[in-house]
């Protein structure tokens, strides 16, 4: 829904959501989330960094580390691109 402020009254002003979710006491961000959605549609590293406006080495990081906290991978290379692994798309569904 979009909102804005005219003459006092708010009208039609967009408002987003974005949580994070804490998983073993570690704390991931949306945009974690962000990322895996993204890869489960485009099933390209590449073009999720072109759609989020971030670097290929900023999306790597960004899948590595969470991979490194929770010990399984999230991404996983296919014969086309990449795609997310079971843990991966278990992981999404939760959040």
């Amino acid at each position: 829904m979009e909102w804005s402020i005219k003459n006092g009254l708010a009208v039609n002003m967009k408002i987003q959501t974005k949580l994070n979710l804490v998983v073993n006491e570690n704390n991931f961000s949306y945009k974690v989330f962000e990322t895996l959605k993204c890869v489960s549609k485009t099933f390209s590293q590449r073009k999720t960094a072109r759609i989020l406006g971030v670097s290929h080495a900023v999306l790597n990081r960004r899948i590595r580390e969470a991979e490194d906290k929770l010990g399984f991978l999230l991404v996983e290379r296919t014969g086309t691109g990449s795609g997310l692994t079971r843990d991966g798309m278990e992981l999404l569904d939760e959040y």
